[in-house]
């Protein structure tokens, strides 16, 4: 598995954030963004970037246990609330990837879907485009939403080749 990633804010704070952790054969990659802009938005995208960082030594400490997905979106949500007061949410993903077997455990809290890119065995050319496979499983409501947040989550099989791509809406925001 390789892992890559870029961030580039559109301004000098952002609500946007990704981060990963490995813990023994389990690799977990998050992505959210903040309703908002500017200072407010970057507090509250501190405040869950510090739950994430507790939560995997917590999980890092009991590798035997593994990481519990249900349990970090519960604690992000949480975070969030807390930290915004009600008055923004954290639209965000988190993808638990079981190293050994390849199996991808997605939650997505309202965030536009992961793609993945799978080139079918044996082709040659052909339209790249129909290779990407949009996973809209695993959704529910943004965190910070309301107290108490039911966590859905989907689960797919990952294939040597496979590419997956987590991105924020400053993707498709992007100005030339």
């Amino acid at each position: 598995l390789m892992l890559s990633g870029r961030y580039i804010p559109a301004s000098e704070c952002a609500g946007d954030w990704w981060h990963y952790a490995q813990i023994g054969s389990q690799l977990i990659v998050v992505v959210g963004d903040v309703t908002g802009h500017g200072v407010s938005a970057a507090l509250v995208t501190a405040a869950a970037h510090s739950t994430f960082s507790l939560l995997m030594k917590q999980f890092g400490a009991d590798a035997g246990r593994g990481i519990k997905l249900d349990t970090l979106i519960s604690s992000l949500n949480s975070s969030v609330m807390a930290s915004a007061g009600g008055q923004s949410t954290m639209t965000g993903v988190a993808s638990l990837i079981d190293l050994d077997t390849g199996i991808m455990t997605t939650s997505n809290a309202s965030r536009p879907p992961l793609y993945v890119f799978r080139k079918p065995p044996g082709s040659d050319g052909g339209n790249p485009m129909s290779y990407f496979k949009p996973l809209m499983d695993g959704r529910m409501a943004p965190l910070g939403d309301a107290a108490e947040i039911v966590v859905n989550s989907s689960t797919y099989q990952l294939e040597p080749g496979d590419r997956v791509f987590w991105y924020t809406d400053g993707i498709m925001e992007s100005r030339p």
